[in-house]
């Protein structure tokens, strides 16, 4: 979703890891659709049993696909 920049620039590992400790996540980037990002958040939930399986992600992007899929062909 960066679109090919580096999501952490500038950082070293260690301050990524202190960040990502005390709770600190990347902001959304602004071509990053509100379901796509509200998906990646559930991803960084810190207990692994509160983040979604893999077959849950992958219900939720196929869902996500139709809906553009429905919109894009509204466009035309």
């Amino acid at each position: 979703m960066t679109m090919g920049n580096l999501p952490y620039e500038g950082m070293k590992g260690k301050r990524v890891m202190d960040m990502i400790k005390d709770g600190g996540r990347l902001e959304k980037p602004s071509s990053c659709p509100d379901e796509i990002y509200t998906l990646m958040t559930s991803c960084w939930e810190t207990l692994p049993d509160d983040r979604p399986t893999f077959p849950e992600l992958r219900s939720s992007l196929i869902k996500i696909m139709q809906g553009f899929k429905t919109y894009a062909s509204l466009l035309k």
